[in-house]
């Protein structure tokens, strides 16, 4: 697993460092802020690399906010992210787990180059942890296509949480689906989509 401490380096500035499991710093993990002036307000990202010792820092007056949320990964890690205060702060991120399934059309035939991507994490006990990287500048992080199977595999979930899956193909209407880490094959089928046409008239 991996771990994130942020805490107040001064009025203006949040200090954070990635570790691992050993406590060990992560050089180059990846880290997003969301943050918001406040509620209703648009979203504000920025993204961050740790640096040789494992830190980085985050600019209070933009992200500071009372509804700031940070996220952090590195290679092998699921992604993880808790709400930011300015006192020590943690987040603790497990080694990523395999999903694999199979995407196939109305006829059972494989679809080849149908994009699956993984647009949030769900803890399995807890349901209260939550990732949710639709709409933000991760949303494609952990994505890729089928081949000429249909098969996919993504690396993506800690082990035991529930991984959010996203199916989106022009052909096709777009599939939703909540797949729990261990589940052998995920099958997803498609239904061909359709184009509405028209027009507008007084």
């Amino acid at each position: 697993s991996l771990c994130c401490f942020l805490g107040a380096a001064s009025a203006d500035i949040i200090k954070g460092t990635v570790l691992d499991i050993q406590n060990k710093p992560i050089v180059n993990a990846d880290v997003l802020i969301r943050s918001q002036s406040d509620f209703g307000e648009p979203f504000r990202f920025q993204q961050r690399k740790t640096n040789a010792d494992g830190e980085f820092l985050i600019d209070l007056p933009f992200f500071g906010q009372p509804h700031a949320i940070a996220w952090a990964v590195a290679p092998g890690k699921a992604p993880f992210g808790i709400s930011l205060n300015t006192t020590k702060n943690s987040i603790r991120l497990q080694d990523a787990q395999i999903l694999q399934g199979r995407v196939v059309d109305q006829n059972n035939t494989p679809v080849k180059d149908t994009a699956v991507r993984c647009v949030g994490l769900q803890g399995g006990r807890d349901r209260s942890r939550y990732v949710d990287l639709r709409g933000t500048p991760w949303e494609n992080k952990f994505r890729t296509v089928t081949d000429a199977q249909g098969k996919w595999q993504l690396r993506c979930v800690p082990a035991g949480d529930i991984a959010h899956l996203q199916m989106q193909d022009a052909r096709f209407v777009t599939i939703d689906r909540s797949v729990p880490e261990g589940q052998d094959s995920t099958l997803l089928q498609v239904q061909p989509g359709a184009v509405l046409t028209g027009r507008i008239v007084d």
